[in-house]
Parts: structure tokens; C-alpha cells; sequence
């Protein structure tokens, strides 16, 4: 399982998509899983009030933030929360299609990069709510 160094606490109403454990089995058979590290963080950007102002406006928000610099040496993939109404939808968008993309990506940059970024984006605006 992919090593999880941080989850931060939630704002009520908001919830993670997926656990460490959902993410490491879909991400199953990458060669960097044994050096990726998971950062559950409860929004995708530093000024939250610019953050809520998207979730508000039910813009697009990241789900999963896939990094990589070669000066650290270290994978990291930031998990990032949705409002508990759109949970499900996120789940399934990264369930569906998003981690196997991502999966495939880590795969072919591995050993060639010397940096990496792939975002896993996801429209409020055009889920289903639950």
C-alpha cells in the first residue's frame, strides 16, 4: 500500500473520494509505489476563500495531484476533498477513468523523468449530486 504521510481534518459537509487503500489498489503494479507518498489535503489551492469561491460557483476542482522532481527524488500524489454531495460522482470519475489514466502515466514516466505533474481534474458544475 502507498505510504500516507499526512490527512487533514475536514471542513463539515466535505469528503475525501477515495482512502489510501481504494487508491494503492487501483494504482496496483506501478513502479513507484514503494517510494510514492500519499497527502490528503482538504482543497487544491492555498487561499481557500478562492477555493470555496469555486466550489461555490461549482467549478472544476483537482482530485488527485500526481508530482514528481528529481531533486527530492520522491512521488507524492495530493488527494484532495469534494463537497459530501459530490462524493460519489468523484469516486466514480476516478474509479472509471482518471487513476487508470494516471496509472498508465506514472508507468511511462518512470525512470525517464526528471519531473512529472498530472492532475486529475473534476467538474462540479456538470456531476450528478447525491
Amino acid at each position: 500500500m502507498i505510504r500516507t504521510n499526512r490527512k487533514s481534518k475536514l471542513p463539515k459537509g466535505f469528503a475525501y473520494p477515495l482512502g489510501a487503500e481504494k487508491i494503492s489498489e487501483a494504482l496496483n503494479g506501478i513502479p513507484q509505489a514503494g517510494s510514492a507518498v500519499l497527502t490528503f489535503e482538504w482543497r487544491d489551492e492555498f487561499w481557500a476563500s478562492k477555493w470555496r469561491e469555486r466550489v461555490a460557483s461549482l467549478g472544476v476542482v483537482t482530485l488527485i495531484h500526481a508530482s514528481y522532481w528529481d531533486r527530492w527524488d520522491e512521488w507524492r500524489l495530493f488527494v484532495y476533498a469534494v463537497p459530501r454531495e459530490y462524493n460519489a460522482a468523484a469516486r466514480e470519475h476516478l474509479l472509471g477513468h482518471g487513476l487508470e489514466e494516471l496509472a498508465a502515466n506514472l508507468r511511462e514516466a518512470y525512470g525517464k523523468a526528471s519531473s512529472f505533474s498530472h492532475k486529475i481534474k473534476f467538474s462540479l458544475g456538470s456531476a450528478n449530486a447525491s
